[in-house]
């Protein structure tokens, strides 16, 4: 008889697990992509140690999100990744920065504090002169930095974003920052509401919205681009300090 009430009790308690599960509030996350260097006069570049003396003006550039996700833990420099994360959204094609959305209908409500976003190795950069915007570019670079390798499956450090900035794991396989600047603004998901989080290619909170010059080292001079030898030097107007922002709306 004991053994017959100790089933009863269990087959009650599991019930009321399940009932507690269907009735877990959720609400909806919508992150979309923003590309604020998708102008006309957005970036220039020009070459040195080849014939083109002109500078280049990006007109796009190409990446390979493969997944983001979110967590109601901090990202944290110095702390293990022991957070619970949520999937938003996969990929696998190479896409501009302005043509990726990624939706999640179905997350537990309650306030997030962190992003963690993997690429693909291999990007693309598009420009034309600007003397003649019919003379194109198109140089594939690599997210690893200049001079290593260009492999598309070359493994890309996963990026972890909070109130902190952007992080990778260390070599200890704890949190360290690689952009302070780069700040995840926390969201809340309510039942019933539309979470909108904006991640922006350039930087909304800049002093200005002026062109970064950019140089195109051409290291053996043979005036084509070469993904493991040429390299990009740099300069952006004061104020711009990250190459990522974020913006949460609510409807």
């Amino acid at each position: 008889m004991k053994t017959a009430k100790f089933f009863f009790f269990i087959l009650c308690l599991s019930s009321l697990l399940l009932n507690c599960d269907k009735d877990e509030k959720t609400g909806t996350l919508e992150v979309q992509c923003i590309n604020l260097l998708d102008a006309p006069k957005s970036t220039s570049m020009e070459c040195i140690g080849s014939e083109v003396e002109n500078p280049w003006v990006t007109d796009n550039l190409k990446f390979t999100i493969l997944d983001i996700y979110v967590s109601q833990g901090v990202v944290e420099e110095g702390n293990p990744d022991n957070l619970t994360w949520y999937k938003i959204g996969e990929n696998t094609e190479l896409k501009f920065w302005n043509e990726y959305s990624f939706t999640a209908d179905n997350l537990p409500v309650g306030e997030y504090k962190s992003m963690k976003a993997n690429f693909r190795n291999i990007m693309y950069r598009y420009a034309y002169l600007q003397s003649d915007p019919s003379v194109r570019f198109e140089g594939m670079e690599n997210m690893l930095g200049w001079g290593q390798s260009c492999s598309e499956d070359a493994y890309v450090p996963t990026n972890y974003f909070s109130e902190g900035g952007n992080h990778i794991l260390g070599p200890d396989e704890n949190f360290m920052v690689i952009n302070k600047n780069e700040k995840f603004d926390l969201f809340t998901i309510e039942e019933g509401q539309i979470a909108n989080v904006y991640w922006i290619l350039g930087q909304e909170g800049a002093d200005t919205l002026d062109p970064c010059t950019f140089t195109w080292i051409d290291a053996n001079l043979n005036g084509i681009w070469d993904c493991e030898l040429d390299t990009l030097d740099f300069q952006c107007p004061e104020g711009w300090h990250s190459m990522f922002d974020f913006i949460v709306e609510y409807e």
